[in-house]
């Protein structure tokens, strides 16, 4: 019979469900389970760690090995904390160190989960709602308006100009930048 290289040293098998560890803000969590792939002659003790704190909540964060349960696999629950900012492209890596009396165990590598958090917070999108404006050299001014729409998650700021087109800046009209600034739950 061959022998797993994996398991001639004791070690930590991870077994994500679907083969990934995804959780949702204000919604769904997951989560993977741990088991030893040989039976230990003390307990081992595996601590779970996040390389971004404050972004997932991790239960338990340790866990035992003895033993007498060592084949019996246990469950690592994640869930995203719901942080009210837009954010995209967050992954949390977890990481897992094992300590033990066993010298087969302490210490031992154990895989990392990826845990991709997907977001519920949208900054929303900025829009004219003028899509242009035509006057006549009489009129003085001209009266713009943008909106924030679709979401209303951090603070927003947009750059504006004018720009001449048909028209001559100086001559025909003064030339204008600013930027037009919208707070945290603001639409």
């Amino acid at each position: 019979a061959t022998m797993d290289p994996v398991d001639v040293k004791g070690s930590v098998r991870i077994e994500e469900t679907g083969g990934s560890t995804e959780v949702e803000e204000g919604g769904s969590g997951d989560a993977y389970k741990m088991v030893l792939t040989q039976a230990p002659t003390a307990d081992v003790h595996v601590a779970v760690s996040t390389n971004i704190p404050g972004q997932v909540d991790v239960t338990p964060v340790n866990l035992t090995f003895t033993p007498s349960n060592w084949d019996q696999t246990q469950t690592v629950s994640v869930a995203a904390v719901d942080d009210l900012q837009a954010e995209t492209g967050k992954v949390v890596t977890l990481s897992h160190s094992a300590s033990s009396g066993d010298v087969d165990f302490d210490g031992t590598p154990i895989s990392q989960v990826s845990v991709t958090v997907l977001d519920d917070d949208r900054p929303g999108e900025i829009r004219w709602t003028t899509s242009a404006k035509t006057t006549v050299e009489s009129n003085a001014a001209v009266a713009l308006s943008m909106e924030r729409v679709n979401g209303d998650s951090g603070s927003v700021s947009v750059d504006w100009q004018t720009e001449a087109g048909t028209a001559s800046a100086g001559e025909d009209f003064v030339a204008e930048t600013s930027t037009v600034t919208w707070a945290d739950g603001v639409v």
